[in-house]
């Protein structure tokens, strides 16, 4: 199988609205890493944000103003994709990625049924809630999982995050990706939390 595992920061929550401002990915082929990319995507003259969604990015105005035209980085996105078809679409919480990517398709004359399998994804997010509350975690002395958070789905399971930024985001998805993987494979291995 072919996994595109994406994320976009943003500059708010409503792809109709707020402008993705980062866009990472790293796509697999049997479990191999065969290509990967990270932006800081130059917003269009018509983008909204909240500078407040700049600051939990740790991403400047100046910095923005330095970034790739978003259609470019859709091209090389969608260029990479069709050298592997069919690619599904992986993320944690994935529903509001693929939103922007669609939302970024479309505003720059792109469909994006053409490079990705939209009809399945997966939504690492879910996997680890449906794991857990099926009892197949692990247990780790000292560790209790309060939330679904990314962040603190890494922390339980000891994966190093550079939480708010894309790459960052994609490399712990990747990790906990693989994670829910093998506990779907090793029932036996795993226990009630």
């Amino acid at each position: 199988m072919n996994y595109l595992i994406f994320d976009f920061e943003t500059g708010g929550l409503d792809p109709k609205r707020h402008a993705p401002i980062q866009l990472a990915w790293i796509l697999e082929s049997s479990e191999q890493l065969v290509a990967s990319n990270s932006f800081d995507l130059l917003p269009a003259p018509d983008d909204d944000f909240c500078l407040a969604a700049l600051e939990v990015n740790n991403i400047t105005l100046e910095r923005l103003k330095k970034g790739i035209p978003l259609q470019q980085v859709i091209r090389t996105l969608k260029h990479t994709c069709l050298e592997y078809t069919p690619v599904i679409p992986v993320g944690y919480n994935v529903q509001f990625d693929i939103d922007f990517l669609n939302r970024a398709c479309i505003r720059n004359g792109e469909n994006m049924h053409s490079f990705l399998k939209i009809g399945k994804f997966l939504d690492v997010r879910q996997c680890i809630i449906w794991l857990h509350h099926l009892g197949r975690f692990p247990a780790f002395p000292g560790k209790t999982l309060d939330n679904y958070k990314l962040t603190s789905v890494c922390e339980y399971f000891g994966i190093e995050i550079n939480a708010h930024d894309a790459m960052g985001d994609v490399i712990a998805t990747r990790k906990l990706f693989h994670i829910a993987m093998e506990m779907l494979r090793s029932p036996l291995a795993s226990r009630q939390q």
